[in-house]
């Protein structure tokens, strides 16, 4: 598993390794990480990449090369966007084109990302909701009072970053949360802070049908897991 974004990539690797399955689990990068021989290709079955760049490509070059010039494709290759990596192309090209043509199959956690991947054929790609820990996330029965404002994802309205492992108490003060998506995105678009702001019993005002129980039915990490071995299985053995 390389990176990580809003917390799906740690997410996961929790529930693989409450599996029983292998993970290793890189998200600060130097040069060191990529040339570290513990990425030799036969260690895996499958590399998972969070937000694919230039970075995270010459970490799994090893790879991508056998594979152009000797078609030996023993590693499996996860690309899963998540945002930035593909609504501001210019920030990845021609990486994101270069993974989207090499990478055996596509994740993205938002339905407008979609549009993003139209050169990947529907067999190769899926939408895939961010995972939430509901076992974290989860009411404390204590008094509730006031809202709070969250722009972008997860900043306050003060623009104060919040420790995810903080996130859960900070949430269970308040009744009510706005949430107001970034890069100009339609605000009923589904974030991963209001999936864990109703989880804590908080009413989301641009999502008012969601709950605690869709979030634990669809995008809980038991849940997520299973979608994610399905995955995986479909590119090992397709």
């Amino acid at each position: 598993m390389v990176g990580d974004a809003a917390f799906a990539g740690e997410n996961l690797v929790k529930g693989l390794k409450q599996r029983g399955h292998t993970v290793f689990h890189v998200q600060v990068f130097s040069w060191f990480d990529i040339f570290h021989k513990k990425y030799d290709g036969f260690c895996f079955d499958v590399v998972h990449i969070h937000i694919p760049n230039f970075k995270k490509l010459l970490m799994v070059w090893r790879y991508v090369f056998r594979y152009l010039f000797f078609r030996d494709k023993h590693v499996k290759i996860v690309c899963h966007w998540h945002g930035s990596d593909l609504r501001h192309p210019l920030k990845t090209f021609p990486v994101y084109r270069f993974f989207q043509r090499f990478g055996d199959f596509h994740l993205y956690s938002t339905l407008d990302l979609r549009w993003w991947l139209k050169w990947v054929s529907e067999d190769r790609k899926m939408l895939f909701t961010c995972p939430v820990d509901t076992m974290l996330f989860k009411s404390d029965g204590g008094v509730k009072e006031g809202n709070v404002v969250f722009r972008g994802g997860g900043k306050s309205f003060k623009d104060h970053r919040i420790p995810h492992d903080k996130m859960s108490g900070y949430l269970n003060r308040f009744s009510v949360v706005d949430v107001f998506n970034a890069d100009g995105l339609d605000d009923g678009l589904l974030s991963v802070v209001a999936m864990e702001a109703v989880c804590c019993g908080c009413r989301v005002n641009q999502l008012p049908g969601l709950t605690r129980q869709w979030v634990v039915d669809n995008a809980s990490i038991d849940v997520q897991t299973e979608k994610l071995l399905s995955v995986y299985g479909k590119v090992l053995n397709g």
